[in-house]
């Protein structure tokens, strides 16, 4: 992707504990065979009375960009459409939740994938920091001061595959990352393929983007001249935040009342560290069930 700059967009909206994580892991100090250079990082954060502290903005890396919205929506729909504007890349990156933590390993391969082809659709597997499902794990006395001392304990920072020994599977995902993918908050495509579809939604209104991010998914992988990818040893990592739960209902009348997955097997690409082997199993466990039946 030699002079083609890579874009990576993060929304975020009262998660000043969580974004924090979230833009350390997509630093260069952090991310593996990756420079400065190679690419930039768009933080577009909602107004609210919970924003990020303003002397660490001040020490953001020289290819970071902060914008203020103020916004009466806590919706991110036109944030990603206005931060869509923003970008130079040739390849977009998003993240419409920031506040999911990244594996070293993302932009490299991202990278990769675009040596391969510039028709490269990129996805990130999800997962959700936590013993269970949060939504499940936060009536059980996990709450932002656990997940503090488990993302202390674990040494992410130096290590970040230590995320995958405190995290558990994503749910929107049942069927593993060999199956067609339901959901990834990490995603890249080029910017011809996000002018393909038109932006964002305006239909998708509900915090932290409701089905927004789903929608997007499945425009970008139905494209009928990308190619799939994703990076089976790296992982999208969601931190508590009591964020709203998502509601399948948003989507109904653009889908017929019934979400459809990508129906196509992805290309696996990468690596796999041994912390992201029982992932890799789980997935292929799942795909022979499928052949089976």
């Amino acid at each position: 992707m030699s002079g083609n700059l890579l874009s990576i967009i993060v929304i975020a909206h009262k998660i000043p504990n969580q974004l924090p994580n979230t833009l350390y892991s997509l630093s260069a100090a952090y991310q593996n065979g990756s420079k400065q250079q190679d690419y930039e990082v768009l933080v577009i954060e909602n107004a609210s009375d919970k924003v990020l502290d303003r002397e660490f903005i001040k020490s953001l890396p020289d290819n970071f960009h902060y914008f203020l919205r103020q916004e009466n929506s806590q919706s991110p729909v036109s944030v990603t459409d206005y931060a869509l504007e923003k970008s130079k890349g040739q390849f977009i990156g998003l993240m419409t939740d920031g506040a999911h933590m990244l594996t070293p390993g993302v932009i490299a391969l991202v990278k990769d994938a675009w040596a391969i082809t510039d028709k490269a659709f990129v996805t990130v597997p999800a997962y959700q920091l936590g013993p269970a499902k949060q939504h499940l794990s936060s009536v059980q006395d996990y709450d932002e001061d656990e997940e503090c001392r488990l993302l202390s304990e674990s040494g992410w920072k130096e290590d970040g595959y230590q995320l995958f020994s405190i995290a558990s599977w994503f749910g929107a995902n049942p069927a593993g990352f060999f199956a067609p993918i339901m959901e990834s908050n990490c995603h890249f495509a080029s910017r011809e393929a996000f002018n393909d579809i038109v932006g964002a939604d305006s239909d998708f209104r509900k915090s932290g983007g409701g089905t927004l991010n789903l929608d997007i998914i499945r425009k970008l992988g139905l494209l009928p001249h990308t190619v799939h990818f994703t990076l089976a040893g790296e992982g999208s990592f969601h931190q508590f935040h009591g964020c709203e739960s998502r509601s399948d209902k948003e989507l109904q009348p653009c889908w017929d009342k019934k979400y459809r997955d990508l129906e196509r097997n992805p290309i696996m690409l990468g690596s796999v560290k041994p912390q992201a082997l029982g992932n890799l199993i789980y997935s292929a466990e799942k795909m022979l069930r499928r052949s089976d039946e």
